[in-house]
Protein backbone atom coordinates (compact mmCIF):
# COMPACT_ATOMS: atom_id res chain seq x y z
CA UNK A 1 0.00 0.00 0.00
CA UNK A 2 1.77 3.28 -1.06
CA UNK A 3 0.57 6.07 1.41
CA UNK A 4 1.91 9.75 0.65
CA UNK A 5 1.16 11.99 3.89
CA UNK A 6 1.24 16.15 2.83
CA UNK A 7 0.60 17.61 6.47
CA UNK A 8 1.02 21.32 4.67
CA UNK A 9 -2.24 20.82 2.34
CA UNK A 10 -4.03 18.22 4.63
CA UNK A 11 -4.17 15.47 1.78
CA UNK A 12 -3.30 11.76 2.53
CA UNK A 13 -2.93 10.07 -0.99
CA UNK A 14 -2.12 6.15 -1.68
CA UNK A 15 -2.84 3.83 -4.36
CA UNK A 16 -6.56 2.15 -4.27
CA UNK A 17 -5.39 -0.53 -6.51
CA UNK A 18 -2.53 -1.64 -4.36
CA UNK A 19 -4.68 -1.33 -1.65
CA UNK A 20 -7.47 -4.14 -3.59
CA UNK A 21 -4.67 -6.25 -4.30
CA UNK A 22 -3.25 -6.15 -0.19
CA UNK A 23 -6.77 -6.50 0.60
CA UNK A 24 -7.50 -9.46 -1.60
CA UNK A 25 -4.03 -11.13 -0.02
CA UNK A 26 -4.33 -10.49 3.42
CA UNK A 27 -7.91 -11.33 3.38
CA UNK A 28 -6.93 -14.77 3.53
CA UNK A 29 -4.70 -14.62 5.71
CA UNK A 30 -6.95 -12.61 8.52
CA UNK A 31 -10.46 -13.98 7.25
CA UNK A 32 -12.03 -10.79 6.38
CA UNK A 33 -13.76 -10.91 3.23
CA UNK A 34 -12.69 -7.93 0.69
CA UNK A 35 -16.15 -5.86 1.65
CA UNK A 36 -14.63 -6.42 5.20
CA UNK A 37 -11.25 -5.01 4.08
CA UNK A 38 -13.49 -2.07 2.39
CA UNK A 39 -15.09 -0.67 5.90
CA UNK A 40 -11.48 -1.20 7.69
CA UNK A 41 -9.84 0.93 5.01
CA UNK A 42 -12.67 3.52 5.23
CA UNK A 43 -12.37 3.75 8.73
CA UNK A 44 -8.63 4.18 8.99
CA UNK A 45 -8.78 6.57 5.97
CA UNK A 46 -11.81 8.85 8.22
CA UNK A 47 -9.62 8.55 11.02
CA UNK A 48 -6.50 9.51 9.65
CA UNK A 49 -8.19 12.87 7.92
CA UNK A 50 -9.17 13.20 10.92
CA UNK A 51 -6.06 13.60 12.65
CA UNK A 52 -4.81 15.51 9.72
CA UNK A 53 -7.48 18.03 10.37
CA UNK A 54 -6.70 18.43 14.19
CA UNK A 55 -2.91 18.83 13.39
CA UNK A 56 -3.53 21.91 10.88
CA UNK A 57 -5.77 23.51 13.02
CA UNK A 58 -3.45 23.46 16.37
CA UNK A 59 -0.69 24.68 14.05
CA UNK A 60 -2.74 27.47 12.68
CA UNK A 61 -3.78 28.14 15.85
CA UNK A 62 -0.41 28.09 17.61
CA UNK A 63 1.41 30.18 14.33
CA UNK A 64 -1.46 33.02 15.21
CA UNK A 65 -1.03 32.93 19.19
CA UNK A 66 2.69 33.24 18.39
CA UNK A 67 2.25 36.33 15.91
CA UNK A 68 -0.39 37.98 17.65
Amino acid sequence: MSVEMDFQNGVIKYAPVAVGAGADVASRFAGLSLSDWFYVALITYTVAQTVVLVFRTIMEERRKNKEG
